[in-house]
């Protein structure tokens, strides 16, 4: 099968398993994504090698009770996800688009609730060796939860996206 046949497979998983559901349900939406990663994963690291690396060593390690995923979530990922359909002719941007729907699902942020006080960008949750900040994806700006600015030289090298029990903890 081409590139095409496996672009076509992973909307297809992508649609029934995450976008299709009546209500939000981790264990779907994991299974979903690994599923659509298991057609893309081949070409994706051609395109992409920073994201195929840091990805392939994550996905299989991803427990479905670490991930908080909200409702609003899912609808700004599938705002991308529908443009994503309509690019699957140019390669590239599909996967550009791809990675966003991944980073939107298991990167924890509020899409319609907050953004970056600097440039309106999305602000994506990231536990810092003691503390959960938000990180802007957009100008790179780093926030405590309390709004205060973050410099970059007090950004532990150990970010990772922060897990459910972290936020819990503080949202």
């Amino acid at each position: 099968m081409n590139i095409y046949g496996h672009v076509k497979k992973a909307i297809y998983e992508l649609e029934n398993h995450i976008f299709n559901l009546q209500e939000v349900d981790n264990i779907c939406v994991l299974e979903g994504i690994k599923k659509s990663w298991e057609y893309l994963q081949k070409y994706i690291k051609n395109i992409y090698p920073e994201f195929t690396k840091f990805f392939q060593e994550n996905i299989e390690k991803l427990e479905v009770n670490e991930i908080l995923i909200t409702k609003d979530m899912i609808e700004e990922a599938h705002t991308t996800f529908k443009r994503m359909k309509k690019e699957r002719i140019d390669v590239k941007i599909f996967m550009q688009r791809y990675i966003w729907v991944i980073n939107v699902l298991l990167i924890f942020n509020k899409p319609f609730e907050e953004s970056c006080d600097m440039c309106q960008g999305h602000l994506f949750y990231y536990y810092n060796e003691t503390h959960v900040i938000k990180i802007c994806r957009t100008c790179s700006m780093s926030f405590m939860l309390n709004g205060e600015v973050i410099s970059p030289k007090n950004l532990s090298s150990n970010l990772r996206p922060a897990k459910k029990n972290e936020l819990l903890k503080v949202l």
